[in-house]
């Protein structure tokens, strides 16, 4: 008789701390479910605002750098690269076909400027993707806010970085780099220039590569951001 007594105090104590962490667990979730109030919309609001002003001028901040990182470097190359320039000219002048010394003059100038060219492009590509990340993060930052789960997107805005970052470096690089045709005579004119040549091309494919990888990390992060 006790001892079901004893039982039966036990399992109205039982059930009496079931329906109380019920009672809690229940309240919790009628609370997580509640709006944010006027107050917390308008806080909200005015982060998001205050964000994307920060994201506009990190954008510009990082645009400039970038440029004056790779004309700085340019100049740079270009004067240590001065006594090689000089030698340069004076194995031209020291021609003696007037034709094939133009036509040299003339490739000279065309393996700068394609150089210019090219890694100008890449810059400006960049710098658009360098913006379009930035704005990305941005955009992830508020479904944070709001209670998204951003764990695969932080991870892909990481690796865009680290991309972005490797092919501005080499573009910088690329930028920097003059080629010179190493003239002997006359006999092998034609194969140091186009040595040169082949030298530039196989330069900039590679250097465009890091360009495409950083493209494809940027792209990775706007379709995770999709998924959410």
């Amino acid at each position: 008789m006790k001892r079901n007594a004893v039982i039966s105090i036990l399992l109205v104590a039982f059930f009496s701390s079931a329906a109380s962490i019920y009672a809690e667990e229940n309240s919790a979730a009628n609370n997580a479910n509640i709006p944010p109030s006027k107050e917390k919309r308008a806080e909200i609001r005015k982060e998001i605002k205050d964000n994307r002003g920060l994201v506009k001028e990190n954008v510009m901040m990082k645009r400039e750098e970038f440029k004056e990182k790779v004309e700085t470097h340019r100049e740079e190359m270009k004067e240590k690269i001065k006594g090689e320039r000089e030698a340069f000219k004076e194995k031209v002048a020291a021609l003696k076909d007037e034709r094939k010394k133009a036509v040299v003059e003339k490739v000279d100038t065309k393996l700068a400027t394609v150089n210019q060219n090219r890694t100008n492009k890449m810059t400006a590509a960049l710098e658009k993707l360098n913006e379009i990340l930035t704005r990305l993060q941005a955009k992830s930052v508020e479904k944070k806010a709001a209670g998204a789960d951003t764990n695969a997107v932080d991870a892909a805005i990481t690796q865009a970085q680290t991309a972005i970052t490797t092919a501005q470096t080499a573009v910088t690089a690329q930028a920097g780099k003059s080629y010179v045709a190493q003239i002997t005579d006359d006999s092998t004119l034609r194969q140091t220039v186009g040595s040169a040549f082949n030298l530039l091309q196989n330069d900039l494919k590679t250097t465009h590569a890091t360009v495409a990888e950083a493209k494809n990390a940027v792209s990775l992060v706007a379709k995770e951001l999709g998924k959410i």
